[in-house]
């Protein structure tokens, strides 16, 4: 901090109090920061660099609506920056607004006609078409989306999607057909794989077993990995198949903390619950309850 005090006596400019807003909000003195943000902005009112900046630690802050205004902002500064348009829209279709959400659409589609070779862009709109969820549009979303993975195979994000597509009509081994054609190209992605485990899944439940494992291999602390093979195990039908992850959930709990651990814990009290174990489940759910007899959580996985 006092380096960061040096330079803004030297030079008094944007760089330097940003520079130390960043500092302040690195040890979490989020007044200082936001004091600094507001320097910075007051010397240069009209860089869309800078409120784009204080919109980022409104986001880290979960401070939802300063977040939109500072974008909204940069935006009107800066109407034709791509990232800013990107950003913009990001930001406009996670609120919930309708309002926004057409702004957004306005946003992505000027910035496609500006950037049509911008393949996130088109994937982007053909998301918000999908949305809609209407036969025409959807569509629409199909040719968009195909016309991107003929331009740029690699584009993970794209077969994802239609996978996803595939999947809502019951045509798991399509989706399946998409995953292993995005994989080709990106062999690791993890969304591609948790499509190829979820068409399995549609398939058979247990199929999707070796693919969700290799997606542990990847990260064996990927929660929502351990959920789909708890689900999966449930489905099956085969409670006997369920030591697995009872072992491997088990290790997880000896090394996580917090928020994560928790959720670790309901996954595994679930999956003893399915597996026939009920009284290691209940003395699962009762260690949880007890934790924190004001957090409602363990009560809603009950349910």
């Amino acid at each position: 901090i006092q380096l960061c005090n040096d330079l803004v006596e030297r030079f008094n400019d944007v760089q330097v109090y940003t520079l130390r807003a960043r500092t302040h909000a690195a040890i979490d003195q989020q007044d200082k920061a936001l004091a600094d943000f507001e320097r910075a902005i007051r010397l240069e009112p009209g860089n869309a660099a800078v409120w784009l900046v204080r919109a980022n630690y409104y986001r880290d802050l979960g401070r939802a609506a300063e977040e939109i205004e500072d974008v909204r902002k940069a935006f009107s500064l800066a109407p034709d920056d791509l990232a800013i348009q990107w950003r913009t829209s990001q930001v406009y279709l996670a609120s919930g607004d309708r309002e926004l959400y057409r702004e957004a659409e306005a946003i992505v589609q000027r910035a496609i006609e500006a950037h049509p070779e911008n393949t996130e862009l088109r994937v982007q709109k053909a998301r918000m078409l999908v949305s809609k969820g209407t036969a025409p549009v959807i569509r629409e979303a199909r040719l968009l989306l195909n016309q991107v993975v003929a331009e740029a195979p690699n584009q993970a994000e794209a077969w994802e999607l239609l996978g996803r597509l595939e999947l809502a009509a019951k045509q798991s081994g399509d989706a399946m057909d998409m995953a292993l054609r995005g994989l080709a190209h990106k062999a690791d992605d993890r969304s591609l794989l948790l499509l190829k485990a979820d068409a399995e899944a549609q398939r058979s439940p247990m199929l999707a077993v070796p693919t969700l494992k290799e997606l542990l291999r990847q990260d064996p602390n990927d929660l929502d990995v351990f959920a789909r093979w708890a689900q999966v195990a449930a489905k099956s039908g085969r409670p006997e198949k369920t030591q697995e992850l009872v072992e491997l959930l088990q290790e997880r709990l000896a090394v996580l903390e917090g928020p994560v651990r928790q959720q670790c814990e309901i996954i595994l009290a679930k999956t003893l619950y399915h597996s026939g174990q009920t009284s290691e489940a209940t003395a699962c759910f009762v260690n949880l309850m007890a934790a924190d007899p004001n957090d409602p959580t363990p009560l809603w996985a009950i349910a």
